[in-house]
């Protein structure tokens, strides 16, 4: 996400370049209230989805991730502001 919104943010050095590594969250999990079991049984899996049918029997059209997020970073800045 940080690389969709690093484009246009004020400040892109401030927003991480890499994923943590699962071990740090093995190790600050406990401290941020996520157990072991949780890190074990969510990090790393990976998600895959197909939107196939949904565009072709109900006609959806979807909008890209990549103007999804930064829409959404843009409305949260002018929040933010006000």
């Amino acid at each position: 996400m940080a690389n969709l919104v690093r484009p246009i943010h004020k400040q892109p050095n401030l927003l991480p370049k890499k994923n943590l590594p699962k071990l740090m969250l093995y190790a600050a999990g406990p401290f941020m209230g996520i157990s072991w079991k949780w890190v074990c049984a969510n990090i790393g899996i990976g998600y895959k989805v197909n939107h196939q049918k949904s565009v072709q029997e109900l006609g959806l059209v979807y909008r890209p991730a990549e103007k999804i997020v930064r829409d959404q970073y843009q409305s949260w800045l002018s929040t933010q502001s006000a």
